[in-house]
């Protein structure tokens, strides 16, 4: 693992990072963990019957609750033995965590969009919708960590998945760590 305990991806909404943790966390026999399905559960939990669109919810969570979330996922990652994924990263020891940033373009990321989470949605719609999404987690992150989660300083490797395969991008990041 060359030194790294734990590897985190970040990036854009439907940029691609639960594929690659998926791949990973496989081939290193790990756990996985995604703060976004962590939100999920809670959303779950509160609308069994998602009378309340996950994203409208997530919008209005507190700092606080945010800030519990990513102080518990910090303690999981640098505990190590962990493939995860989280929007925010720069609370992270980047000595223990190697950390990936997935990018694609937004008509990219519309059109994975298209058939699954915002399936019957125009194209231009779920862009909007995404666009929308990206702007209210830099927000978030800027109370949180004052800084752009998008800004490649906090970043060990960025990947397009616009241009690499999932496998190329597994490959990649099995080269390095």
């Amino acid at each position: 693992m060359k030194g790294f305990v734990s590897i985190v991806i970040s990036g854009e909404p439907k940029s691609g990072k639960s594929t690659l943790a998926g791949m990973l966390a496989k081939a290193y026999g790990w756990q996985r963990l995604s703060l976004g399905d962590m939100w999920r559960e809670k959303w779950r939990k509160l609308y069994p019957n998602e009378e309340v669109p996950f994203d409208v919810f997530w919008k209005g969570t507190t700092i606080d609750e945010n800030r519990r979330m990513n102080v518990e996922a910090k303690k999981i990652f640098e505990k190590g033995k962990m493939v995860g994924d989280s929007r925010f990263v720069s609370y992270l020891n980047p000595s223990k965590c190697f950390l990936i940033f997935m990018t694609a373009s937004l008509e990219t990321r519309a059109k994975r969009s298209a058939n699954g989470e915002y399936k019957g949605k125009s194209i231009a719609g779920i862009k909007r919708l995404l666009k929308k999404r990206e702007m209210d987690e830099v927000q978030m992150g800027m109370k949180l960590f004052k800084n752009d989660y998008r800004d490649p300083e906090h970043y060990h490797l960025i990947l397009n998945s616009g241009i690499l395969t999932p496998e190329q991008e597994f490959n990649i990041v099995r080269s390095i760590v």
